[in-house]
This record gives C-alpha cells, structure tokens and sequence, in this order.
C-alpha cells in the first residue's frame, strides 16, 4: 500500500489521535483546517470497509455549497488519497469507491432535505458555522445512527458567532463522553512560508475583532455585531431578476474621499424585499458615479420594471467650503430631480434605521422567512454586515456617551439603511404606482 502523503503537524495530531466520537475543531482561516479534514476522513473511510450483507459504509464531506465542495474538499482529497486503495472515481458525481468497498461522497448543503435517507459511517461537516443547525440535527445525526458513526465539526466562526458550532465546541471543552473540541490559531500552520510575519502584518491592517475572528477563531469577537440576527444561509439567495409587480428603489451613500456606494431594492406587494444590486467606486467624480447609476436605472426601466426613487445621504447637500458646491446637486444634474430624495438626519436616526433594518431581517415564525434577503451578487455588502459592530472609544465612555456603530467598512450599510428608516417605500408605492407610465420607452 502507498503512503498517504501528509505529515501532520503536532496541532492536527492532537485531533487525529482523539478517540472521541465528535471532534470539534475551530480553526482560523488557512490552518491547514482542510488538509486536516480530508485525512481524517481518508483515515476513516479507509479502515472501514464494506461486509456481507450490509449496507455500503459511506463517508461524506460536507460543505457550504456545492462548488466549495468540488473546487476545494474534492481536489484536496485526491492529492493525499493514495491511488492503490482507490477502486474507481466519478468526477461528475464526486464520488470516490475504495477498494475496500467504502464510499467517500462529497456534498454541498445548500438544499439539506436532498441529503436525506442513506446510513453514514463518518461525516465532515466543513465550516459548520456557516451552516444551517438543521444539517446536523435533522439530517445528518439520524443517518450515523445505525452504525453509530463519528462525525468531524470544522470551520472557523461567522460573523454571528455561530452560536450552534459554539455550542458543541464547549461541549468539547466541559468534559462530555462523545465530543472533544480544539482551537487553532492560523500562525501555528507553520507549512506556510513566513507565516509569523504574514499573521503580523494582518494584525496591524485589520480591525481587532475581524482579525480574532479570522485568524485566531475567537467565539467573542462577534459579540458586539450590529445585525446579529443575520444568518448567511437565511438570508442571501444566488440571485435574483427583479418581477413585473416588484416596486424598486435605490439607495446612494455618495463619498469624496471615502467610496460611493449605491444598491437597489426590489419590493414587493406583500412589503418583503431583496437587495439584487449593489454598486461600490473609489476615486470616482460624483457626476460619473451619477451617470453609472442613471444607466443602471434607465435599463431596468426599458426592461418595464417600476423604478420608484433613490435616496441620497443627507450629508450630499452640505456645501464644499471652497466650491460653494453640493454633491447632492452633482446628482441631481444627472438623476431626475423628481426621482431623487435626501434621507433623514433627525436625532436618533441611525439606531433607528438599523433597528428597522434588524427588523426585516427578523424570521417571521409562521412562514420561517425574513422580509428582507440579500443576492449572493452583492458580495459587498454581506461583508459589511458581518464587520458591522457597536463600538466604544475610549473618550466615549470618559464623557458617557452611548456606543455608536463603527465607522469603518459601512458605506453600503448606510445606504440600506438609509432607505429603510421611515419605511417610505409603502407610502410611495402607492403614489408613484397610480402615476405609472410609459417605463416601456425609458421616460426618464
């Protein structure tokens, strides 16, 4: 028999030589944490092997999505899967059978109710925090129980926290028969050329917590997060082309010195909505930015879709000392006045457009929906949102002022939230809907 290629580090030896039946590992980004899974799952599949009259033992790695599992898990599997225990592969159905008659599957959660009915020996469930919990409580955990197989938890935590992967890593951690857990700092990979000096140059240019959490895997650093109530697999959909009865609107955070950010939403009658576009240019002159967007809104308009109005920071009309001029005047040149209106400014406005935006990202119980989801197309954004904490100075809390959300990486969540504070979108629906016409030939 071949070797298997890989040398564990002392770390990821730690995890292969537990007995335990859950292994629980939270791991910063580059760890080695897939290497590390697919050895384990090497390791189990190929000292289980299929007996008379049974069913086939099979081993599955699961991930995100579909194509995470084929571009990384798969490729990385047959780099350390020696050839001669191999009996024959399907690349098409990502599937591997060993000679000893093991199957080892690779699978995507995107749909969980697709996984459902056959028996597993052994399961990875790779970046468990950006899962579902119902992966593991309502699929996966019944199909190890007739062979009482294991499963390997892996990942490193989302911006929530992952309170479901936290879950069972403490479990690890407070001495429970089944489940062992362990925590890994990405600088202890040291198989990556200069790691320490990589990992210290990450620490200076990022934010604290967004470091923690992806590098060191801290469970704590999203404890000040903003939407702490949005979930990845709840919340975004691949994509998104806005329907005939959708009233759309736009939103604009224009910046000069900081980028210009614009998105467009798509609502519908029964006021649920989905953020389909999102627009984000440094060092861009405020009328060319406007043109960019005047053309994104005279197709979808041409395209017979009822485009409503965009809002505009209110900080857009405050006047350049030297110029006398406005940058809420620059779009206005270029945007149909009548089409263009500022967002409110009065006291208390930012916590309360965030709380109607936590609002709609809330899950109504009834139909296990949000009211407001996010296209997979507007990468930005969902970025923001996992970065997007409460924030104290230092000189904040010596004068008792209230924390205020962080001012870093936020332009397109301003624009969000600008537009939803006040929910106008209700009252103008019904207002520019009963004044509807000729979208067909592009009126602008």
């Amino acid at each position: 028999m071949q070797t298997i290629p890989y040398s564990p580090q002392d770390y990821q030896s730690l995890v292969h030589d537990s007995p335990a039946r859950y292994k629980v590992v939270a791991a910063g980004r580059r760890s080695g944490k897939t290497t590390l899974a697919v050895n384990e799952l090497i390791r189990n599949a190929s000292s289980i092997p299929a007996e008379e009259e049974k069913v086939i033992p099979r081993s599955w790695f699961l991930t995100t999505t579909y194509r995470q599992a084929e571009q990384i898990a798969w490729k990385e599997c047959l780099k350390y899967l020696p050839t001669d225990i191999i009996k024959s592969k399907n690349v098409n159905k990502l599937q591997i059978e060993l000679v000893n008659g093991h199957l080892i599957e690779f699978k995507g959660t995107e749909d969980p109710d697709r996984l459902r009915g056959v028996a597993l020996s052994f399961a990875v469930l790779d970046e468990y925090g950006f899962m579902k919990s119902s992966v593991w409580d309502e699929v996966v955990r019944p199909m190890l129980i007739d062979t009482k197989g294991r499963a390997l938890f892996i990942g490193t935590p989302a911006p929530d926290g992952s309170p479901h992967f936290h879950e069972f890593w403490k479990r690890g951690q407070k001495g429970d028969e089944e489940f062992r857990s362990w925590l890994f700092f990405t600088v202890q990979n040291k198989k990556i050329p200069g790691i320490d000096q990589e990992i210290e140059e990450e620490r200076k240019n990022r934010a604290p917590d967004i470091f923690k959490r992806e590098y060191e895997a801290d469970w704590g650093a999203t404890s000040g997060l903003i939407y702490d109530n949005f979930r990845y697999d709840v919340h975004t959909i691949p994509d998104y082309k806005p329907e005939p009865s959708d009233f759309i609107v736009g939103s604009i955070d224009p910046g000069l010195y900081n980028p210009t950010a614009a998105i467009l939403v798509a609502w519908k009658p029964n006021r649920t909505g989905v953020v389909f576009w999102e627009y984000y240019k440094k060092n861009i002159l405020a009328q060319d930015n406007a043109r960019e967007l005047k053309t994104k809104d005279l197709q979808l308009r041409l395209d017979g879709n009822k485009v409503g109005y965009w809002v505009i920071d209110r900080s857009s009309t405050k006047r350049d000392p030297a110029s006398g001029l406005t940058v809420f005047n620059k779009f206005k040149e270029v945007l149909n006045p009548a089409h263009l209106i500022t967002a409110p400014n009065d006291p208390g406005s930012v916590w309360a457009g965030i709380d109607e935006v936590k609002d709609l990202f809330q899950v109504n119980p009834d139909t296990k929906q949000p009211r407001l989801r996010i296209s997979r197309k507007c990468p930005t954004l969902i970025w923001e949102i996992g970065r997007y904490i409460r924030y104290k100075h230092k000189w904040h809390i010596e004068k008792n002022e209230e924390e205020k959300p962080r001012k870093l990486d936020d332009h397109l969540l301003d624009a969000l939230r600008n537009m939803v504070h006040g929910q106008p979108w209700i009252r103008k629906r019904m207002e520019f809907i009963q004044g509807f016409k000729g979208t067909r030939t592009g009126t602008y």
